[in-house]
């Protein structure tokens, strides 16, 4: 089988049809391909749409279980995938008809370990919004530390570079980061394919819109952490380039931390347990660097907080 394709699904009975619907209108044979579709203790009319499929398409593999989150269930679809190739899909998205043929021959003729693919916007009635940025060039292949990345799930993954690297719980928002940014190391040889492939759903109330809550401001640290580990425990020694690429990742983290969790609320706590998190990994370089876009994040809480405080006042004056 060349392709498993993991789609995790939570009460988005508005979408599924047409979800689903992309995935089999596809010029791949269907021997070719399976669908694992994981239900995560829906309870809408998704069990019921999915069954309907189930009895029509004989590669769609329909697990289902009481809900345990996206992170487990996209779990249990990689423990479950056959392909020799591993994409995700998004419940409230659709690929492409006819598009999956075009991206399994030029993973195999470039013997491709990362493939990603085009991406485009669209409103919650399906109508097109705008393309999203290419992730490297067509044509071009480099390795896993050179290429650009992208967080799935316009990617396509060779399945034997995934090993047991699985989706974290702890993680509300960034799994997904985290995910590709492991398996991309392991990555000799990504590429991009600028075909349109990808229909991604623009939703008002989507999860991305609770980046400012608790629990994720403890996956923010847990990210920053399981990179750290990892790069400490596989590239103990790194090279420039490998050196470059974590740090590139990690600073998302802290950005969006800074970003979302601690300059709104200004809570000297998890100012502090930032900090003390790269301190112990010997990266206060990157604190140093963000301080120039966040002013006296290198200095003491005392100084963090009166300038944000006051530029919040001058920001409230000036939108009166």
């Amino acid at each position: 089988m060349k392709l498993s394709i993991v789609l995790p699904i939570y009460n988005t009975e508005h979408y599924l049809r047409r979800c689903l619907q992309s995935v089999f209108d596809q010029d791949l044979p269907a021997e070719e391909y399976e669908l694992i579709a994981v239900n995560d203790g829906s309870t809408d009319s998704c069990p019921q749409i999915l069954e309907e499929f189930a009895k029509k398409y004989s590669n769609l593999v329909y697990l289902t279980h009481e809900n345990i989150g996206d992170a487990l269930t996209r779990n249990r679809g990689i423990d479950a995938a056959k392909g020799k190739y591993l994409t995700f899909l998004d419940s409230d998205d659709a690929i492409e008809n006819n598009t999956f043929k075009t991206i399994i021959e030029k993973a195999e003729k470039e013997n491709l370990d990362i493939l990603y693919m085009k991406m485009s916007q669209y409103d919650e009635e399906g109508n097109y919004l705008r393309d999203m940025p290419a992730i490297g060039e067509e044509g071009v292949v480099k390795s896993g530390f050179e290429h650009p990345r992208r967080t799935f799930p316009a990617t396509l993954y060779r399945r034997s570079i995934v090993l047991d690297t699985r989706f974290d719980k702890r993680i509300l928002l960034g799994c997904d980061s985290v995910f590709n940014a492991i398996i991309q190391t392991r990555a000799d040889r990504c590429s991009y394919i600028s075909i349109p492939y990808y229909k991604y759903t623009n939703r008002q109330n989507s999860i991305s819109k609770q980046g400012y809550t608790d629990r994720c401001y403890h996956g923010y640290i847990k990210s920053i952490e399981l990179l750290a580990d990892y790069k400490i425990a596989i590239f103990p020694n790194p090279t420039p380039a490998q050196k470059l690429y974590f740090d590139a990742v990690i600073t998302i983290f802290i950005d969006i931390t800074l970003k979302l969790s601690i300059v709104p609320t200004l809570k000297k706590e998890r100012f502090e347990e930032l900090k003390k998190v790269l301190k112990g990994y010997d990266l206060s370089y990157l604190i140093t660097d963000k301080s120039k876009e966040f002013k006296y994040f290198d200095k003491n809480f005392t100084l963090f907080y009166l300038y944000n405080k006051a530029k919040k006042i001058k920001q409230l004056i000036s939108s009166k």
